[in-house]
């Protein structure tokens, strides 16, 4: 795992700015925000090959789980309060 010591932004639609880390750094537990502010917690995270992570995520608008394929690298939006690295 990686520790971040500087602060990343990201650009989501119908959200504007938001605090984010990237995927390497994400934690079971986190929530993550969407475009349009659609919200998820992050149930498990499971390497996938060496550059990539699948993300299970549960979203709060209909509980319905889902796996997300992304970098290591990829910044990713979190619900403010929750910008510790």
């Amino acid at each position: 795992m990686t520790t971040s010591t500087t602060e990343h932004y990201t650009q989501i639609i119908g959200v504007g700015r938001v605090p984010a880390k990237p995927a390497a750094d994400i934690q079971v537990g986190d929530v993550l925000v969407w475009n349009f502010n659609y919200k998820s917690t992050v149930l498990a995270i499971a390497p996938r090959g060496k550059t990539q992570l699948t993300i299970v995520e549960q979203y709060h608008n209909s509980n319905n789980i889902y796996q997300r394929n992304v970098t290591k690298t990829r910044l990713i939006a979190i619900s403010k309060g929750q910008t510790n690295a």
